[in-house]
């Protein structure tokens, strides 16, 4: 209760409504077509206003009855694969719903693995009305990971237990092979049968932005020398998932970012009122394509090379 309490309060503070979250007024205004719900594209259309981010907003696909269910098996494929492994957790789910319907524990234990198991499928649900299964297609619903570690856990020692009660010291063996297995396959190298883990793969994948993003400050820091300044991003069309505009809320920081259209037209009126807004900071456009950082000379529209 106190998280919807403090939560109703910033929504307030930012939007102006505690039924507004910042991530919906977001959407609103810069990326409609990625609305929450079924046919986003269709509804989003309707709503375009002039802060749209049209590259970024086109990258939306519309979701579909069908879609819905590809992404939801693709998300939860993808937590079994990120996390214990596909045969791990198929043999653990298998195991837990069986114990859940014969009511061979008692009932303490009964629901806290049926609320596991609800948490689970309540997180996947969820997602089910939106377009984008998620970085990896797990990234939305990562949560899960500590259900299913719990699921797991149990699960190891129902089998450890049985084994020793039974005198079948197989099982324990098989299960505890099983998951050696997954994780040297998940998270360690073995040449040659695997020589990249699937994590190494991952890093990779995301670190590349990671590596673009240190790459624009570290140029800020070392070609930006007239401060304070006002950093206008031309963003590369082939690129839409990197956005290097971001500012603290206050605006109060010696560089500041903004976009800017380099095919936009009346250049030379628009960057007459940005000097007007910015009075006291230094211009500068920075094209995210070409790599190239230029200062804005004082007389309007004649850039000088840096």
């Amino acid at each position: 209760a106190v998280g919807f309490v403090v939560l109703a309060i910033q929504n307030r503070a930012i939007t102006g409504s505690v039924w507004v979250t910042p991530y919906q007024r977001y959407t609103e205004l810069y990326t409609p077509r990625h609305v929450y719900g079924f046919y986003n594209v269709s509804r989003g259309e309707k709503r375009l206003g002039p802060r749209v981010l049209d590259n970024y907003d086109r990258w939306a696909e519309e979701l579909t009855p069908e879609r819905a269910v590809r992404n939801l098996v693709h998300r939860w494929l993808a937590s079994w694969q990120w996390s214990f492994g596909v045969v791990p957790l198929t043999v653990a789910g298998v195991l837990v719903l069986f114990v859940l319907v014969a009511r061979t524990i008692d009932g303490g234990l009964r629901n806290g693995l049926w609320l596991l198991v609800g948490s689970i499928a309540a997180l996947h649900a969820a997602h089910v009305p939106y377009w984008f299964s998620g970085i990896l297609h797990y990234h939305y619903v990562f949560e899960t990971l500590i259900a299913w570690s719990i699921i797991i856990g149990f699960v190891t020692l129902r089998l450890c237990s049985t084994g020793r009660r039974q005198r079948r010291w197989g099982i324990p063996v098989w299960w505890s092979a099983a998951l050696v297995l997954l994780f040297a396959t998940q998270y360690v190298a073995v040449e040659p049968l695997w020589p990249v883990s699937r994590v190494d793969a991952a890093v990779q994948e995301i670190g590349f932005s990671r590596l673009k993003y240190a790459r624009f400050r570290e140029l800020i820091e070392r070609s930006v020398r007239k401060r304070p300044a006002l950093v206008l991003v031309v963003a590369d069309p082939s690129d839409r998932h990197i956005d290097f505009v971001s500012n603290s809320p206050g605006l109060d920081e010696e560089v500041l970012f903004g976009r800017w259209s380099a095919g936009a037209p009346d250049q030379r009126r628009w960057l007459a009122e940005i000097r007007r807004t910015f009075p006291d900071r230094h211009i500068y456009v920075f094209d995210a394509r070409r790599w190239q950082l230029t200062e804005v000379a004082t007389a309007i529209g004649s850039p000088q090379g840096r």
